[in-house]
């Protein structure tokens, strides 16, 4: 289904950027704005949660991922340490040392990055996520699981887009996401004007596919595929902390 849709993932692959050849690849900053911009949300959870103010913890991501990507910081990044995650949480916490940031001064708005987030969206999201009484730590890897798979859900309704089928992804997403509280298979099918047996198949499409993607985005940020099934239980364990009542 809507294979051209999977260069999403390829175009912001981090075994690209890790490469032995990255260091001549023009494509490689390229390739880690789109990975940042994907991901700045965990990064922003974890420097609001340090900081305790919205104004402050704006000013301090907008830094770090100018520096992040004008620094080349990815050329250091620790091959044995192969998750962009692990090296994107390492990177925030050298740049919270103001040590750190002294030696390494960057002027403000001298670069182009070409980065492109809105931090206004990212405080309302930590506003109503995850408690910020929770350890740094804890809460960067709950954001970091949920933004995998926000991206997996929003790559798979783009699918049923493009095929004009939005409306019976929306109906049926449900069943995946909250099946104890869905419709039965027999309601949706009275709703969509088709037979109980075609939502099940309908389903157990959604749910393959969904699984391909997930897989897809995995393996895209780490550097060993052998690391693919462990990163996988990670996100899920992550995913699962006990959200704000």
């Amino acid at each position: 289904m809507a294979d051209n849709l999977d260069t999403r993932f390829l175009t912001t692959q981090w075994t690209q950027i890790l490469g032995p050849e990255s260091k001549s690849l023009s494509s490689c900053p390229d390739a880690l704005v789109q990975l940042c911009e994907t991901y700045h949300y965990p990064v922003y959870a974890f420097i609001r949660n340090r900081s305790g103010d919205a104004e402050k913890a704006r000013d301090l991501c907008q830094g770090f991922f100018e520096f992040l990507i004008e620094k080349k910081l990815y050329r250091s990044a620790d091959r044995e340490r192969g998750r962009f995650r692990t090296f994107l949480l390492a990177a925030v916490k050298n740049y919270l040392n103001k040590d750190y940031r002294d030696a390494n001064a960057l002027k403000r708005g001298g670069g182009q990055t070409g980065l492109s987030i809105d931090l206004m969206e990212s405080e309302h999201q930590f506003d109503s996520g995850l408690s910020a009484d929770a350890p740094p730590d804890t809460l960067f890897d709950h954001e970091w699981a949920l933004t995998v798979f926000d991206r997996v859900w929003t790559t798979l309704e783009e699918e049923y887009r493009q095929l004009d089928q939005a409306d019976r992804f929306t109906v049926l997403r449900p069943c995946l996401t909250n099946p104890t509280n869905s419709l039965s298979y027999l309601d949706l099918a009275k709703d969509l004007g088709t037979t109980e047996g075609a939502i099940k198949a309908a389903v157990f499409r959604i749910k393959g596919r969904f699984r391909d993607l997930f897989r897809m985005a995995v393996s895209q940020v780490v550097e060993n595929p052998a690391e693919v099934d462990e990163e996988i239980r990670y996100i899920i364990e992550a995913s699962a902390i006990t959200q704000k009542s």
